[in-house]
């Protein structure tokens, strides 16, 4: 691009003078590639900076990836807040033992929700609940309380683990899902007596 914007210019007045027939003329497009595109490219690689994230980012990326990003939005944005931290050999094999250990704790995580999974599967919980001379159910059975239910036999299951729509108003049986980690789900039989 820089080739052709050389042009020979005959008799290039300056000053009311006339110049020598054989100097170049420099057109716009010239300086504009050899003194704003080049140098600015040149920049690029000099301000910017490679960064390990230490919390995903949106627009930017995930957890332990390495980036490479302007040199102010890291200095100014990412290390001040704590989101990211400059990538050097130090922390990158750091990052790489961190890695393995969390894939260990994911791996065990995963065995341990399997086995509970497994055991809970099936069960039938016994849920008494208050009824009146005539009939009446005096209370519901809520998430809350199958929770507790489960935890008093000895699973490990939270209130926002049990898929429930409503609270259960009358008495009988009822299949209810208790989903898990890993996409893992069991079916509990709940009684209502």
């Amino acid at each position: 691009v820089a080739g052709f914007c050389r042009v020979k210019k005959q008799d290039f007045l300056v000053a009311g003078h006339m110049t020598n027939t054989s100097r170049l003329y420099y057109g716009p497009c010239f300086l504009f590639v050899n003194f704003v595109l080049l140098p600015a490219r040149f920049l690029w690689y000099i301000l910017h900076m490679k960064v390990v994230l230490k919390e995903n980012i949106k627009g930017l990326g995930k957890k332990y990836e390495i980036k490479e990003v302007a040199d102010g939005y890291a200095n100014n944005f990412l290390f001040p807040k704590k989101l990211a931290i400059a990538a050097t050999e130090e922390k990158i094999i750091q990052l790489e033992n961190q890695l393995k250990l969390e894939e260990q704790k994911a791996e065990e995580n995963l065995k341990e929700t399997e086995a509970m999974v497994a055991k809970l599967d099936g069960q039938e919980v016994l849920i008494p609940v208050k009824i009146g001379k005539e009939g009446q159910v005096y209370e519901s059975v809520t998430k809350q309380k199958i929770a507790e239910h489960l935890k008093e036999q000895g699973f490990a299951v939270e209130k926002n683990q049990v898929m429930l729509e409503s609270p259960l108003k009358e008495l009988g049986e009822f299949d209810v899902q208790i989903s898990f980690e890993h996409n893992l789900e069991a079916e509990i039989k709940l009684i209502k007596i």
